[in-house]
């Protein structure tokens, strides 16, 4: 299966397998494919990058190529949350990305986001 993707990453209980060219995500047995805008597609594979790291929205917009507008943190607030609901649309349950108010966002393996608890 690796063969068709450009990168593969380990995290948790699950793999996830990048079609850059798509913008799509496979999660695990790659059945159900999460296709991604460009701006949702650009700020999870940031946080893809450095799992379990904190991502500063500074960072976040830099790395996405957004030139900082009034509001620039809804932005990102916006298209994460639709990142998250397009996981768990595809039955991804063991993955979180967490929102640090006015820092960044984190992305964990769910078991981890107990740790933190």
């Amino acid at each position: 299966m690796t063969s068709l993707f450009q990168e593969y990453v380990a995290l948790g209980s699950h793999t996830l397998y990048v079609l850059e060219h798509a913008r799509m995500v496979y999660i695990d047995d790659g059945d159900c494919p999460i296709k991604l805008t460009p701006l949702e597609y650009a700020l999870f594979r940031v946080l893809l990058a450095q799992p379990r790291m904190l991502v500063l929205n500074s960072e976040l917009l830099q790395q996405c190529g957004i030139i900082e507008p009034v509001g620039h943190s809804r932005v990102i607030e916006r298209h994460i949350d639709s990142v998250r609901r397009k996981l768990r649309e595809s039955g991804v349950h063991g993955l979180s990305i967490l929102r640090v108010v006015s820092y960044g966002y984190v992305l964990l393996p769910g078991g981890e986001v107990d740790m933190l608890e």
